[in-house]
């Protein structure tokens, strides 16, 4: 990271999927410095919230290493954004380890997350397992977390509004229309944005929430 940093015209570093409980503290110091280009955002796969179910497929980290790692990341780096990828229906999943799951996702400090049903892999292990789980019970459970995640990614756009983000503006769209991303990973789209901005690091002042998305004005460079 620090290499990447040290690259000249490099504005932003952003680290994508990383295995939980393996992030060094000192990348939580560079997301925290103002002046270094790693951005503040994680995101780290949870899987589950039962211990039980971790240890069926094999990961190495508990439900309390993972909360622990969370919240002392939220804890030390201003306006983190934390993203998680969470399964439902693994074989043996009970009714109450999904809501150690569904709990443990309300709880944390945890911006968003994407939902994947378990599906069988010929020649796995997994396919070998008894308490296989009906397609649907998976339905209802990814349902009820998507439902969760985008309430949290409410909470998360919202703590925003009023205020002026840096925002990486994309390419305009057919119609016009202008978006990107903040530092820490919220969408936003301008209004009456310049094809000019295409490219530019832009600050923009957050007006409202639209959707899944932010909905801003860009304030002069």
């Amino acid at each position: 990271v620090d290499a990447l940093a040290g690259q000249s015209g490099l504005a932003r570093i952003r680290i994508s999927s990383i295995e939980p409980t393996t992030v060094p503290t000192a990348l939580f110091e560079r997301m925290s410095d103002a002046a270094h280009p790693l951005v503040p955002f994680l995101h780290l796969p949870l899987q589950s919230g039962s211990d039980a179910v971790l240890r069926q497929m094999k990961r190495r980290y508990s439900i309390r290493d993972y909360a622990d790692e969370v919240e002392h990341a939220c804890r030390v780096v201003p306006d983190l954004c934390v993203g998680t990828d969470v399964m439902v229906g693994f074989p043996g999943e009970t009714r109450e380890d999904f809501e150690g799951t569904r709990s443990l996702l309300a709880d944390l400090p945890v911006s968003y997350f994407h939902v994947f049903p378990f599906s069988v892999r010929k020649g796995t292990p997994a396919e070998r397992m008894g308490g296989q789980v009906p397609p649907g019970v998976k339905q209802e459970r990814g349902a009820t977390l998507r439902s969760l995640s985008q309430h949290k990614q409410r909470i998360f756009q919202e703590r925003f509004l009023g205020d002026t983000r840096t925002v990486l503006c994309e390419a305009p769209k057919p119609d016009g229309r202008m978006g990107g991303f903040t530092d820490n990973y919220l969408r936003v789209e301008l209004e009456h944005a310049s094809p000019e901005l295409h490219n530019q690091l832009v600050p923009v002042r957050l007006s409202r929430v639209q959707g899944a998305m932010l909905v801003g004005q860009a304030e002069e460079i």
